[in-house]
């Protein structure tokens, strides 16, 4: 028996569609559209030419031929049994003016076969039915149109509020249901239409899918649920579904994905979980998905990928993370799909993308890192991904770019809306895209004799350096002023722009970046206007005070892997416009209040993976405007009382990957503001309901991975008014309180 066909009988009948496995085009050397949507288009399930489930049809009055009033004719383009070409479908439809029953307080109702009876009092054990039935709104005598083995009650007015529903189970084989208030899909609730194979629930307010919902729906090959309001999925809500080819869950509000959810899809080739409220992705999230070829996840909030997050997907070909909260490239992850050939990465707040981050996907064809933040890349950042075709880092804030090594067959770099500094420190890219034959299509933004040049159009010898006298010359015939020291580059209006000597500054982004220079001090001799500072991979174990004079215009500061031990008294004076402090991946273990006094408007300190043994506290509270704290991957044990207190524009905390066992009351609170709090990945026992008194405004609640296995009632009974998303899963939960 075929390990990806349903498991329960398939009735016998009108046979389904048989569509051939298709092949991929090797010899094109960018990524051809996926099989998976043409054959889609093929099934018409959602192509705007071909049939759209659903279709509204289109009433023609008085027709001709002696048919009854109320007939309606219908144009299906590409309906089932046709091959091209259009075929005009005659339906009588039952037109009801007024619905001929409706039920208030309804006691029993039919679904499927079975009967069940609701009594108020066991709400709890019907949860799901009594969303639908507590409307009190269900409609008898409304039967959709059917068409050919179509069916459509999409916008019924008025609309439907129940299922299942009377149909001809011989006959229907798509059913459009968009635009109703289903609300819930209650169990079994279309094991009377076997022969389905196109389900379209868009827009039908649904909140809740019962497990078993869709049992005996073994031909189905399209079930679309996008636009809905589902924050979860039960784990056996999509069983029976053996034979389904595409899902749709885009815009609903889905803030988990549990493992095995998606385990009873084995022949699924394309799903799409775009526009939902996701932060995390568990390990083993799409286990089952064996021939997912493409899997949509943009417009989230993702800021963590499990290592295993995406195992379990040999087929993947496409893979959509743009529009996310990813700070960095999340290479083992996504190295565990090894067969991707696009990966979509685009506005992600990178900054930095190198070989450490473990990038391995030998396959890949075409990577979109556009839109993001990215200030460097590493030479050797796609060094594992030698079949690499297509590089999409258009509107980032590269103002240099070196050759880079491994991809051999990359052909095109598309650099566009970065403020490219095309000085001599460009010869080597040049260079290297010549040899390569690498077409780039960037723009310089310096120096001024070569602003608004396109890069592909310069040779090597174009790019000089003040100190050249090719250069020199040419800037005496220019303009009769003095020409910059060696290294610095020119601004606009000629004037010299101080720069230290391993760094580079580019004056029209106001961006300086010295990262990866072997530096042993912070330098000095910035330009008094830069806005960025990028120092990352550099070696000084200590920030003396007064590191960074004259420059009160800095709004980001980078200081990543330097090795620092110490912030020393005063090392941030000066600096009143600093909102962004990256000091992760260092080795600090406290900070002190002065070391942080001179940023009053400081927003935003990461200081992920350094040594902290408990929370610097009494540091923080020198910091006024503070609103996002990372602290994720230190060695913090305990929370203790006013740990975390005064801090009270504080809106995000993260405290993921610690080895907290205890939060004491008092130990946050009380913080008026605070909307995000992260504890996930820690040692807690139990739920710190104490701890979460004094948060008013909590929205997110990240406790998973935690050995909490019991919610005893009340525990999180002080942010209950305000909380919103709450993570419990993998916590070995074994007991949960009727009113926890």
């Amino acid at each position: 028996m075929d390990p990806h066909s349903n498991t329960g009988s398939v009735p016998t009948g009108p046979p389904s569609p048989v569509h051939p496995e298709p092949q991929e085009d090797a010899s094109s050397p960018g990524l051809q559209e996926d099989w998976d949507l043409k054959e889609t288009e093929q099934l018409a399930a959602t192509s705007s030419e071909g049939l759209r489930v659903g279709a509204q049809p289109r009433d023609r009055q008085g027709l001709p031929g002696g048919r009854d009033e109320g007939c309606e004719q219908q144009e299906e383009p590409g309906a089932l049994g046709v091959t091209g070409g259009k075929e005009e479908a005659l339906s009588c439809v039952l037109k009801i003016g007024e619905p001929r029953a409706t039920l208030e307080n309804l006691s029993t109702f039919q679904v499927g076969s079975g009967v069940r009876t609701f009594h108020q009092r066991q709400g709890e054990m019907l949860e799901g039915f009594q969303l639908a039935v507590s409307e009190a709104r269900l409609y008898f005598g409304k039967f959709p149109k059917v068409v050919g083995g179509n069916s459509t009650c999409k916008g019924c007015s008025p609309p439907l509020l129940s299922l299942p529903l009377p149909l001809p189970a011989q006959l229907t084989q798509r059913l459009d249901l968009q635009g109703n208030m289903l609300k819930v899909i209650p169990p079994a609730a279309f094991q009377d239409l076997p022969y389905l194979t196109h389900l379209d629930l868009r827009h039908c307010q649904v909140e809740l899918v019962a497990e078993g919902a869709f049992r005996g729906l073994g031909r189905l090959l399209l079930l679309n649920l996008a636009s809905n309001r589902l924050s979860s999925l039960p784990q056996e809500a999509l069983d029976g579904l053996g034979s389904l080819r595409r899902l749709e869950l885009e815009g609903n509000m889905l803030e988990e994905l549990r493992p095995g959810t998606f385990g009873a899809l084995g022949a699924l080739a394309t799903l799409n979980l775009a526009h939902n409220a996701l932060v995390y992705l568990p390990a083993m999230a799409f286990q089952g998905l064996t021939r997912t070829r493409r899997l949509q996840l943009s417009h989230n909030a993702l800021s963590v990928l499990a290592p295993e997050a995406l195992a379990g997907l040999p087929a993947l070909r496409r893979l959509s993370l743009h529009h996310n909260e990813l700070q960095a490239l999340p290479g083992p992850a996504l190295s565990q799909a090894g067969g991707l050939a696009r990966l979509e990465l685009g506005h992600n707040p990178f900054t930095y993308v190198g070989e450490e981050d473990g990038l391995a996907l030998p396959g890949l064809r075409e990577l979109m890192l556009d839109h993001g933040a990215l200030q460097a890349l590493d030479p050797r950042a796609f060094a594992h991904c030698p079949r690499l075709h297509t590089l999409d880092l258009r509107g980032n804030q590269l103002a240099a770019l070196p050759p880079l090594q491994g991809p051999g067959q990359l052909r095109r770099l598309r650099l566009q809306g970065n403020p490219l500094w095309c000085g001599c420190q460009a010869r080597p890219l040049l260079e290297w895209l010549a040899r390569a034959r690498v077409r780039a299509d960037g723009t310089c933004r310096g120096p001024r004799r070569l602003g608004g040049e396109a890069l592909d159009a310069l040779r090597p010898a174009d790019l000089r350096c003040p100190g050249d006298r090719a250069e020199e010359e040419e800037e005496r015939r220019a303009a009769a002023r003095p020409r910059a020291p060696t290294g610095a580059p020119q601004e606009a209006d000629g004037a010299a722009q101080p720069c230290p000597r391993a760094c580079v500054c580019a004056p029209e982004s106001r961006h300086s970046g010295c990262e990866s220079r072997g530096l042993r001090a912070v330098p000095r001799g910035f330009p008094n206007d830069i806005q960025l500072l990028d120092l990352r991979r550099n070696h000084f174990p200590s920030v003396p005070g007064a590191a960074f004079p004259g420059l009160g215009r800095l709004v980001s500061l980078h200081l990543q892997h330097c090795g620092i031990t110490e912030l020393e008294a005063g090392a941030l004076a000066g600096l009143s416009s600093l909102i962004y402090l990256y000091l992760s991946d260092n080795q600090l273990s406290g900070l002190s209040a002065a070391a942080l006094e001179g940023a009053p408007r400081l927003g935003y300190l990461y200081l992920e993976r350094n040594r902290f043994l408990q929370v610097p506290g009494a540091a923080l509270r020198a910091l006024p405007s503070l609103f996002s704290l990372h602290l994720q991957n230190n060695a913090v044990d305990r929370l203790e009382p006013g740990d975390l207190t005064g801090l009270r524009t504080l809106r995000w905390l993260y405290l993921s990957g610690n080895r907290i066992t205890q939060v004491s009351p008092g130990a946050i609170g009380p913080a008026p503001e605070l909307e995000k709090l992260h504890l996930d990945r820690n040692q807690l026992q139990g739920v710190p309901t104490g701890a979460l008194e004094g948060l008013p405004a909590l929205l997110e609640l990240q406790l998973s991975g935690n050995p909490l296995k019991t919610l005893p009632d009340g525990a999180f009974r002080p942010v209950g008014r305000s909380l919103q998303h709450l993570f419990l899963n993998s916590s070995g939960l074994e007991q949960v309180g009727t009113a926890a």
